[in-house]
């Protein structure tokens, strides 16, 4: 069975455009983009959400992170709804690998 990045950090998973879904990338598959470059530039959010307005506040919070344009995104107490808006952006689904704490959240 071949090792997965899951065996040695949380998953990582990649938006494979054709067949549409989030996969988890295995040990192998590591892109060098997730190691140290010289410069990176980080953006940071604790994005607890209650229920007011908290489509359209992610929403605009998800229009602030593709702008900025970070090298990582990190986000603090992220709820499931979250992780579904923005894994469905496709500038997420373009440019990023998502990293959740073990069992906390399907993408697949």
């Amino acid at each position: 069975m071949e090792k997965t990045i899951h065996s040695l950090l949380y998953p990582i998973y990649r938006f494979n455009s054709l067949a549409k879904v989030w996969e988890e990338l295995k040990f192998k598959e590591i892109p060098t983009i997730l190691y140290p470059k010289p410069t990176l530039k980080f953006i940071t959010y604790n994005v607890w959400f209650e229920e007011y307005d908290f489509v359209e506040r992610a929403d605009e919070l998800s229009k602030i992170l593709e702008k900025s344009s970070p090298d990582y995104i990190c986000l603090q107490e992220v709820t499931s709804e979250f992780v579904k808006i923005l894994t469905s952006k496709s500038f997420v689904m373009n440019d990023y690998y998502v990293s959740l704490v073990k069992d906390s959240i399907d993408l697949k």
